[in-house]
């Protein structure tokens, strides 16, 4: 299956789990709950695909979430991410030399998921979720370059070969936590496997056909607050 193909049949999946979730809620609409999260975490990314001499290297998640609760079991939440990806290469070529470097890119990443609650209610509040993530890059370079041999290198600004859009799908669990009313806290682990390929142009340690995609494990921690008006029917 090519590239293209797999996001073609990603997105339908998408699709019809949301029109499937907004279906139920017209049956069985119970409730309608908006709640704003900031939240914190951490990256544990490296890269999938014409890649070598590839670990994992650790960057900075966080920024904010709206979720509409739809019904008490299903709701829809869009986050706004500021989200450092990208890996650390060892003994990697680069040009004429072996070097260390970190490759960190950079972005704002918008993920739009589906969540289903497994219980309607209560102090603790367990949940699933899936869905396309959309990452708008920011900058991106080889740091902490440094020659096999220990001889420092300055870093190298790589944004010119980095795609400007990556297109991912994200599924995951959440842990919501009943603190005082109107007020959660929230424990988010997940996984985001890019489904395009970020590279624009050739690159020091990315190899064959430069079909390079994003691969990366958050875990973060918040805080939601529930706003507006709660209807229950």
């Amino acid at each position: 299956m090519t590239n293209q193909s797999k996001l073609v049949v990603s997105v339908i999946v998408i699709s019809l789990l949301f029109i499937q979730t907004f279906s139920f809620a017209q049956q069985t609409r119970r409730r309608q709950v908006l709640s704003i999260a900031p939240r914190v975490g951490v990256n544990i990314s490296d890269f999938n695909g014409d890649v070598a001499n590839n670990n994992i290297q650790l960057g900075f998640s966080g920024g904010a979430m709206l979720t509409y609760s739809v019904v008490n079991t299903f709701g829809i939440s869009v986050e706004a991410l500021y989200s450092q990806k990208g890996a650390k290469f060892e003994n990697a070529a680069y040009g004429s030399e072996r070097m260390n470097f970190n490759r960190r890119i950079n972005y704002i990443e918008v993920p739009v998921l589906a969540r289903y609650f497994l219980n309607k209610n209560g102090d603790f509040r367990p949940n699933l979720f899936i869905g396309p993530d959309f990452g708008f890059k920011l900058s991106a370079k080889d740091a902490n370059r440094e020659l096999t041999s220990g001889t420092a290198r300055p870093d190298v600004d790589i944004s010119n070969a980095i795609n400007p859009v990556d297109v991912g799908i994200t599924g995951g669990i959440g842990l919501n936590f009943s603190v005082i009313e109107s007020m959660r806290f929230l424990i988010d682990a997940r996984y985001t496997y890019g489904l395009t390929d970020i590279s624009s142009a050739p690159l020091a340690s990315f190899t064959g056909g430069q079909d390079v995609k994003n691969s990366a494990i958050t875990l973060t921690f918040g805080v939601s607050f529930g706003i507006g008006k709660k209807y229950v029917k």
